[in-house]
């Protein structure tokens, strides 16, 4: 599949320093890579704000914004993975926070997972698009499922807020 959704973004309003992405996620293949929402440009794989994939775990990339509005590389320290695998067939609530290079992961209303950066801001990429359910043109990567009740916030949800978005998934 290579259904996606790409929201240019020249103003980088989902690169804010402090931003919550709420979502509900329903895979129908855990074995294959799953790209679910990125900030990236889409004629190369370069300019990489942010990242959601899935392969296995679920993960939340973050580069050092003094080395990424260039070509893409998977340094391990750039990802924050959960620490579950996800079982097919499934509705899953995600909430992802970063806040001033804190990234933290909740699923289904509990934290999951949390990590601190060295750096403190995200790539501030002109080029770079929002795309949900996709990667780059030349690698898609669609997601093997559904995504859905996506929110984009620019502020930090209260684990109250997280909690009660998770109740809507259960």
């Amino acid at each position: 599949m290579n259904d996606y959704i790409n929201i240019t973004d020249v103003n980088n309003y989902f690169s804010v320093p402090k931003m919550s992405i709420s979502f509900q996620v329903n895979f129908r293949n855990t074995s294959m890579r799953s790209a679910i929402l990125s900030k990236t440009a889409f004629t190369t794989p370069s300019s990489v704000s942010w990242g959601v994939d899935l392969s296995d775990r679920l993960s939340f990339t973050v580069p050092d914004p003094n080395t990424n509005c260039g070509t893409w590389t998977d340094n391990p320290s750039y990802h924050l993975y959960s620490t579950n695998s996800f079982q097919t067939n499934t509705w899953y609530h995600v909430t992802l926070i970063y806040n001033l290079g804190v990234e933290l992961m909740y699923i289904n209303g509990s934290l999951n997972s949390a990590k601190v950066n060295n750096y403190s801001t995200l790539s501030q990429c002109t080029a770079a698009n929002l795309k949900i359910g996709g990667w780059w043109q030349n690698d898609v990567v669609s997601i093997h499922g559904k995504v859905d009740e996506l929110r984009f916030y620019n502020r930090i949800l209260c684990e109250d807020e997280i909690e009660k978005l998770a109740k809507e998934v259960n």
